[in-house]
């Protein structure tokens, strides 16, 4: 059963907004996972390319697939895991804390993800 509101060592938290949120975050990782794996499928395709190249030379090319599949493989498991708060209908502050550790470790990810784009970029234009 589902309780309106959710209070906590003074914490309190809207368990049907949290509900909603998690429905968004789960678009935004969809999202994301699209993303990502269309820019690995791009790396793949053209591993031949002059970018790729470079990656091969430096031996950046396989850290690169590595870190978008590791990313892929962990928004697939945050999708999952909250489509199951979403269908149980169950929100609690275990809940909330992996929901946040979710958000900020798909933070990193895009960062990290960011960064490989620019170095790539910076490969192109030498």
């Amino acid at each position: 059963m589902i309780f309106n509101v959710m209070r906590n060592n003074g914490f309190v938290i809207n368990v049907e907004n949290m509900i909603d949120v998690s429905k968004v975050m789960i678009g935004v990782w969809g999202t994301l996972l699209g993303f990502i794996i269309t820019a690995e499928s791009i790396l793949v395709a053209f591993s031949n390319g002059t970018i790729t190249s470079e990656f091969k030379k430096t031996g950046h090319y396989m850290t690169v697939i590595f870190q978008y599949t590791q990313t892929s493989i962990k928004l697939l498991f945050y999708i999952f895991i909250f489509i199951a708060v979403i269908v149980m209908n169950v929100f609690n502050m275990k809940i909330m804390f992996l929901f946040i550790f979710f958000s900020l470790m798909t933070f990193i990810d895009v960062l990290i993800s960011f960064v490989i784009l620019i170095i790539m970029l910076k490969m192109a234009n030498k």
